[in-house]
């Protein structure tokens, strides 16, 4: 069996990223030999900081830092794991699998849920089960289907941004245009 990378990547405010950390660590509990862990710290975040957070100096054995951008990461990922974030986004729109973890502790925004209804896997897991059963699912997947599912997906969430055109970004930074006549009265009584 060939090596399996599994990116875990970790948002910039440290609880976050320790709460999404440990729940994957959790999660994992004792990982397949050909399992990889890389972990892409944000590029703003405190590696150090978050370690502290959870009582540890290092990763654990199975993991270890990423270096380097998302861009050099992804086309080398079986998976993606990633709190509420665009990095969801970028990941299926890459074409490769996503597990969306929920927080218990702040805000929780998943951008994938809009198609949660489509794409049941898209939905957030909030517990250490619900998060390996993710993982499971995609690496059991037959890479066909896998392939098949995420085509389907990358193309529905393409429909759903509109590229930037000079209209739009004129629409976004001028004044509306009113047609107001100057003696017009604003209200007329009778």
């Amino acid at each position: 069996i060939s090596e399996r990378i599994i990116l875990l990547i970790l948002p910039l405010a440290c609880n976050d990223a320790a709460e999404l950390l440990h729940k994957v660590v959790l999660a994992l509990d004792r990982p397949a030999a050909y399992l990889k862990v890389v972990v892409k710290a944000h590029p703003m975040a405190d590696r150090d900081r978050l370690l502290g957070a959870l009582g540890w100096r290092t990763l654990p054995v199975f993991m270890e830092w990423a270096e380097g951008d998302m861009k050099d990461w992804l086309p080398r990922a079986a998976c993606v794991v990633s709190a509420a974030s665009a990095a969801l986004l970028e990941s299926v729109i890459a074409g490769v699998a996503v597990v969306a973890v929920g927080s218990e502790s702040a805000l929780d925004l998943n951008p994938l849920s809009w198609w949660e209804g489509k794409y049941p896997i898209f939905s957030s897991c909030y517990t250490t089960v619900e998060i390996r059963a993710a993982m499971e699912f995609w690496f059991a997947l037959p890479d066909t289907d896998k392939c098949i599912l995420l085509s389907a997906a990358r193309k529905e969430l393409g429909l759903s941004f509109i590229p930037w055109n000079e209209k739009m970004v004129a629409g976004l930074f001028m004044p509306p245009r009113l047609n107001i006549q100057r003696d017009m009265p604003l209200m007329q009584f009778s």
